[in-house]
């Protein structure tokens, strides 16, 4: 539900959303987690619902909390009942919805996301572009829309000129598809990118990056030294990973995440390894589906996350007393790193490593590196062997 300060602001600023250019007159599905139901008879009006009147769009409000038992009462249920309503204001194919909205009540994300995948899953919707609104918003709730099929996720504070944006390029693209032309992913990295999300979006045949946010490209020129992004493709590795979590997905499994560390660039360091670790900082990738409509046709989305555990090499080193390199050795065995690896990780050499881990498992009391790294993952909460 819209908060006091969500009115205050919608409301002052809603004349001065408009924009010229927009698509007046295009049909929105607006589903709000509200405190009645689908159930048929007058609808109480909304303040977005108001918003978007104004400014030149036609909207069907549905509210999506059940009034009685007889009401509908989980999402698959709201998505055929959604389906339903709509049959009859939007009777033929050229007054269809041209985007479904659903506004996210505070704390039923997951009851949203939910909702999202039934919708999509609906053939009558399953070309419709889905944007979800005014949840708490963040990296993983971005990432939990897209894999339920939203092509956007607006966080609190709403704000209508971002809204209007976003709503004139996805129905724009839309209609200059339906037209033959050609299709502007860009402009879904441009909202990404408002947002402050690290996504790119690759061919899956070539793994050339068709666009990306501009965190994303500063993100991948810190972690990957060789070239290969700045030419336009994916490292090797990274086509690796998208090749094989790619046949994962359509097998109907669930795509594994890919993490890795920073690399050294050429001249940093004399003879340095490929993979050198510039600090406990590591980049996550996610593989996400998306409509063809927003990306492309063979094409995929893939989401970037940064993570820092110095807070655990920190924990390591009041846990156990230990100095800060020590710390890191620990810390990379813990993620698997062998003593061969931790030399090459850490800039070492065999005999440094060695002594240290020598010192490392007198402080700890143990004699042996995986009791060492078992110890560890026990008194330090957070930390584990995922990379």
């Amino acid at each position: 539900m819209s908060t006091a300060a969500d009115t205050e602001r919608l409301t002052s600023t809603a004349s001065a959303a408009f924009q010229p250019g927009l698509p007046v007159g295009a049909q929105l599905l607006l589903l709000v987690q509200g405190a009645t139901s689908l159930a048929a008879g007058p609808q109480p009006r909304h303040l977005l619902q108001e918003v978007l009147e104004e400014s030149g769009y036609n909207v069907q409000l549905l509210w999506l909390e059940p009034r009685d038992a007889q009401g509908p009462s989980d999402p698959a249920e709201w998505a055929r009942a959604a389906a339903s309503a709509t049959s009859a204001p939007f009777a033929s194919s050229a007054s269809a919805p041209e985007v479904l909205l659903i506004e996210v009540a505070a704390e039923q994300e997951a009851q949203a996301f939910a909702l999202a995948q039934e919708l999509k899953a609906l053939p009558v919707f399953s070309t419709t572009p889905l944007v979800l609104l005014g949840g708490a918003g963040g990296a993983a709730q971005t990432e939990a829309a897209l894999a339920a099929g939203a092509v956007d996720y607006l966080a609190r504070p709403l704000r209508p000129r971002d809204l209007l944006a976003r709503l004139g390029q996805l129905i724009q693209g839309a209609r200059a598809q339906g037209r033959g032309q050609p299709a502007q992913p860009q402009a879904l990295a441009q909202a990404l990118d408002a947002f402050g999300q690290a996504s790119l979006v690759v061919q899956e045949s070539s793994g050339r990056c068709v666009w990306h946010t501009s965190l994303a490209r500063d993100l991948m020129l810190q972690y990957f030294s060789a070239g290969h992004f700045e030419r336009g493709r994916l490292p090797p590795e990274l086509m690796l990973w998208l090749h094989r979590e790619a046949l994962r997905r359509r097998a109907g499994a669930d795509s594994k995440t890919l993490t890795v560390l920073p690399q050294a660039h050429a001249g940093a360091l004399p003879k340095a390894p490929a993979v050198l670790a510039l600090g406990p900082k590591r980049l996550s990738f996610a593989l996400h589906a998306m409509d063809a409509d927003s990306v492309g046709e063979g094409c995929w989305l893939i989401v970037l996350r940064e993570s820092d555990d110095a807070a655990l090499l920190h924990g390591l080193i009041h846990a156990f007393g230990l100095a800060a390199r020590e710390a890191e050795l620990l810390y990379w065995a813990v993620k698997g790193k062998d003593p061969r690896e931790l030399a090459a990780v850490l800039g070492s050499s065999a005999a440094e490593v060695q002594g240290g881990l020598q010192t490392m498992l007198i402080k700890l009391g143990v004699s042996t590196l995986g009791a060492a790294v078992a110890l560890a993952a026990e008194r330090v909460k957070g930390l584990s062997r995922s990379a």
